[in-house]
């Protein structure tokens, strides 16, 4: 007896139901997202605390690059409304009221979206995105969705403590800032409403002198015979430049003044001549307990953001064997600061 074996194959077709599938607007071109470009300018770091915005701009699409592409969704000549959202994330993800990070550590974006005229249920005042907004297309027509008068709010921030900013160009992209589906708005299917590009100049981190830094030094009147001999010092008088900065930068300080020519490499300034003035005397400059070489530049060590001291010390010094002339001790010394 033959036995005969069969083999069946079976093929099954699932299928979902109707999707509410959005595309561009047929009438629309060009059929692709709008791109804005947007130039925060130029940024100067200052000392803001962590969170602190440090840069604004604001207004119509129409100012960066152009409204949101408009799209419809549906099927020409249904029936019945087509429902969809419109999603707007910076990292396509639906975290609320996001900070968002750019290349810089320490900078961070925040974007806010409206409408300028009412337009269907989009907020009326800057909304902090991520956001889904639902959007309804009327039927049986063949509508499109497009709001012409939507705008953003851009915000840099500062997230951390920024030194690693030694000038630069900050950037920030976002492919599908904005996009339309049936779920989200932001993920991976949805149809690209808008793209972002963001940028700005952040200068180089930097100090300014506090006001509370000294312009004039006075010393204590000495006796000539605390200085016996050339090279004698006597009247110590401590004093600092005192900074304001903005991030971690290398201090450098030059102090350009008329050197003593009985005295060089010393750091000892002649002082002003006139009929009172003394004689066989100079003013010697010290940092850190240690002779300055005038008009030679220096490092003073690297500052953090905040204040930042440059510790100096002035003194009389003898600068000839010849006999201390008593009388007025003056000079003058102008210090240059650069930032590297």
């Amino acid at each position: 007896m033959n036995k005969i074996n069969y083999a069946f194959i079976l093929f099954f077709l699932l299928y979902g139901g109707p999707v509410s599938a959005c595309y561009y607007y047929k009438d629309y071109n060009p059929k692709a997202a709008t791109t804005l470009n947007i130039d925060m300018g130029p940024i100067s770091m200052a000392s803001d605390a962590v969170g602190g915005v440090i840069a604004t701009k604001e207004g119509p699409m129409t100012d960066f690059g152009g409204a949101p592409a408009g799209f419809s969704c549906g099927t020409d000549g249904a029936s019945t409304p087509a429902s969809a959202n419109m999603g707007i994330s910076g990292d396509g993800t639906g975290t609320a009221n996001a900070t968002y990070n750019t290349n810089i550590p320490g900078i961070g974006v925040r974007i806010y979206y409206y409408t300028l005229q009412p337009y269907g249920s989009e907020p009326s005042s800057p909304k902090q995105i991520a956001t889904v907004i639902p959007v309804t297309i009327k039927t049986p027509y063949y509508t499109m969705y497009r709001n012409t008068n939507a705008a953003l709010k851009i915000e840099l921030v500062k997230t951390g403590t920024v030194d690693q900013v030694q000038g630069g160009r900050l950037t920030f992209s976002r492919k599908k800032l904005m996009g339309v589906d049936n779920n989200a708005g932001y993920d991976g299917g949805a149809l690209d409403l808008v793209d972002l590009n963001l940028t700005a100049t952040i200068t180089a981190n930097t100090c300014d002198v506090d006001a509370t830094s000294p312009t004039r030094v006075d010393l204590e009147p000495a006796d000539a015979n605390t200085l016996p001999r050339k090279g004698a010092t006597t009247g110590d008088t401590p004093f600092e430049i005192r900074l304001k900065c903005t991030g971690k930068t290398d201090v450098n300080l030059l102090l350009d003044g008329q050197e003593d020519t009985d005295v060089t490499g010393q750091g000892v300034l002649a002082i002003k001549k006139t009929a009172e003035s003394a004689k066989g005397i100079g003013l010697q400059v010290l940092y850190n307990d240690l002779p300055v070489e005038l008009e030679k530049e220096f490092s003073t060590g690297m500052s953090a953001e905040g204040t930042f001291t440059i510790p100096l010390t002035a003194r009389y010094y003898r600068t000839t064997e010849i006999p201390v002339k008593a009388g007025d001790v003056s000079a003058t010394v102008v210090y240059n600061l650069t930032y590297k």
